[in-house]
């Protein structure tokens, strides 16, 4: 079995990355079509600030508790991150600055999992992850948002929602995977 993890809000504590920024209202992980002008509004400027965070992408903290949940993952299958990059149009400095996000995405891995991903197990996609990795009923996707969970196992995989890696651990256990 093949056991992709997402990394921002899985592997990478995204939120905890923007601790510093001022709080907002809105739910990033909301698609932009499902909000209304002021929401929008308000994802593009939270983009905004974090384009202006030098190396915030490299430098995320580690979710608590993630090396019990890859050790467990390890022992039932081959392990890869599944990653994506924002679009551009979320960022001033367009295709460059989601080129300097995949280095950066990368980077983090190299400094905080190279025990767990070298290079080849290491996928940053560019567009929707389940149009890039086709997946079967042997392919695991654990992600914290649950549209991508659900276009996964609507493309053939399967898939968890991650909350916590305590909970994500007792759903790989118990599950049928």
């Amino acid at each position: 079995m093949k056991i992709f993890f997402d990394m921002d809000g899985v592997l990478a504590d995204f939120d905890g990355g923007t601790i510093d920024l001022p709080p907002v209202s809105i739910d990033l992980n909301v698609q932009t079509k499902q909000m209304d002008d002021a929401a929008r509004a308000a994802k593009r400027e939270r983009w905004r600030c974090i384009e202006q965070m030098s190396n915030f992408w490299r430098d995320l903290p580690v979710v608590a508790g993630i090396d019990e949940l890859l050790r467990a993952a390890a022992s039932r299958g081959e392990l890869f991150v599944l990653t994506k990059v924002p679009g551009a149009k979320n960022f001033v400095g367009g295709d460059a600055y989601v080129d300097f996000i995949d280095r950066e995405k990368r980077a983090w891995i190299a400094r905080h999992m190279a025990q767990y991903f070298d290079d080849a197990h290491v996928i940053v996609a560019r567009g929707a992850k389940e149009e890039l990795i086709h997946p079967t009923s042997n392919d695991l996707l654990i992600d914290d948002r649950a549209g991508n969970i659900a276009d996964w196992c609507a493309a053939g995989g399967r898939g968890i929602v991650f909350a916590n890696p305590r909970d994500a651990i007792k759903q790989l256990t118990l599950g049928d995977f």
